[in-house]
């Protein structure tokens, strides 16, 4: 080999290392805000569910409100 030949092995193996690094640094950023993303969802959607649960609890006392209003029992069981 000559070292014209060397040199250049060299450079691409500086080059690579260089992009090695770059590329491992960039990949751990990304998954730091996609973790940091999921956290927010996760929060995100506790509150949506707590939300939903309350307002179906609301609805639930509501319907049982007008079903005790009007008169409403329940089906007798039928196996005489």
């Amino acid at each position: 080999m000559s070292p014209g030949d060397i040199a250049i092995m060299a450079f691409i193996a500086f080059v690579s290392a260089g992009m090695t690094a770059v590329s491992s640094r960039q990949f751990s950023d990304l998954r730091r805000e996609i973790s940091e993303l999921r956290a927010e969802m996760r929060e995100e959607f506790r509150a949506i569910r707590g939300e939903f649960r309350s307002d179906l609890a609301s609805v639930r006392a509501d319907l049982t409100q007008v079903a005790l209003a009007v008169g409403v029992n329940r089906p007798k069981a039928s196996g005489s």
